[in-house]
């Protein structure tokens, strides 16, 4: 392969996504998620590298009819999390990390990530939760 075929800089976006509508009315409430992680490239391209495997984003169910219409501002909250990698991970491995995060109405505040919290800005850490995280080394 000559060296005009070596990718120089790249970059994937996007989701998988597997989405549902509701659940039933005599669901009561909690949530699990269970991910199994396996290695998504034969090499890990290092710390730079960032994309999710499966995971979940919940968000509120609005029930938006012609009698009750979607406010003119944004609607978005959720709670969200799963296993992957994220370029501004304090400790970068090759196996997924979990992570998961909340975000307030309209973004007004967000806990994203154990530790940093808003902005991920790890000298300055805001985040109010802990969680613990099992590695193999």
């Amino acid at each position: 392969m000559g060296a005009s075929n070596h990718m120089q800089n790249g970059q994937m976006a996007g989701y998988l996504g597997v989405p549902h509508e509701r659940v039933p009315e005599t669901y009561g409430g909690g949530f699990s998620l269970y991910v199994a992680a396996w290695p998504l490239l034969e090499e890990y391209p290092g710390n730079r590298f960032q994309t999710g495997l499966f995971g979940t984003w919940m968000h509120a169910k609005n029930d938006f009819t012609d009698d009750n219409p979607k406010p003119l501002e944004r609607m978005y909250s959720d709670i969200e999390g799963g296993l992957g990698w994220w370029r501004d991970t304090r400790f970068a491995t090759e196996t997924p990390k979990f992570i998961m995060g909340g975000v307030q109405l309209n973004f007004r505040g967000w806990a994203n990530g154990p530790g940093a919290g808003k902005g991920r800005d790890w000298d300055q850490p805001r985040g109010k939760y802990g969680v613990a995280q099992l590695s193999p080394w």
